[in-house]
């Protein structure tokens, strides 16, 4: 699936090696995917930071995905609890790869992490302050008005 869809999005065939980590911890996922780079001399003008860069404009509007600086990479440790995935790029000059490494909590990215979610951003409210930022707060006052979390999720999802 992750070579079809890839495939699709480049408008030719690749193939890539995904590698997920047998760890001892009890929640998260840690991959490791590698690619071989084009070999076409414009193509070789894609370093490290240029590859990163893609990756950061494509996740520029995703709130939730973290690409994270030269030199850093994901930890299961630093998305537990979190909706966010973590991803770092290394280019393997001698071997031609571009690694790409991420990290997610499991647990959170399921139906509770997108209910905890979708309640934050009901009750998110957000305006333009006299500076014209963008200010935004959580109305967790609003928690106390329904009483219970099924009331809550009730509302939201009608």
């Amino acid at each position: 699936e992750i070579e079809q869809e890839l495939s699709i999005a480049a408008g030719t065939p690749l193939t890539v090696a995904f590698n997920p980590h047998i760890l001892p911890i009890n929640r998260g996922i840690l991959a490791t995917m590698y690619a071989t780079l084009a070999t076409s001399s414009a193509e070789r003008a894609h370093t490290e930071d240029a590859i990163r860069d893609l990756y950061r404009d494509f996740y520029a509007d995703h709130p939730w995905v973290r690409v994270l600086p030269k030199g850093r990479l994901p930890e299961t440790r630093w998305v537990r609890g979190t909706m966010f995935v973590d991803i770092a790029v290394v280019v393997d000059k001698r071997t031609g790869r571009l690694i790409v490494l991420s990290a997610i909590d499991n647990v959170c990215r399921g139906a509770s992490g997108q209910a905890v979610a979708n309640f934050s951003m009901a009750t998110t409210e957000k305006w333009r302050g006299q500076d014209g930022q963008l200010q935004e707060r959580t109305l967790w006052w609003r928690i106390s008005i329904f009483g219970k979390m099924a009331e809550i999720a009730a509302i939201i999802w009608v």
